[in-house]
């Protein structure tokens, strides 16, 4: 499991303190080390889908898994892939 969190921190370019925590704010009802492995699965598995994959009901991926972040203000410098992770740990909080 952290080893699969240090390869997203390499790949998002934060920290695992910087990205645990962007996943602690998201996580609702989860404990912790839950949502962190609910964030990783779904991350590679939307990266998995991006290469070409698609999954059971045909959805497709976000595109590039190695296409930089955007910088869009309150994005939080999040991938297309991380924010999908992301929605998966909880919803966004204002």
């Amino acid at each position: 499991m952290w080893e699969a969190l240090s390869e997203i921190c390499e790949i998002e370019d934060r920290s695992p303190a910087e990205l645990c925590t962007v996943i602690d704010r998201r996580r609702g009802a989860f404990a912790l080390t839950g949502a962190i492995r609910i964030f990783i699965t779904s991350y590679f598995r939307q990266r998995a889908r991006s290469v070409g994959g698609v999954d059971r009901h045909g959805n497709r991926g976000l595109g590039d898994p190695q296409a930089p972040a955007p910088s869009a203000p309150g994005n939080d410098r999040s991938s297309p892939l991380m924010d999908q992770a992301l929605d998966e740990v909880g919803p966004r909080r204002n």
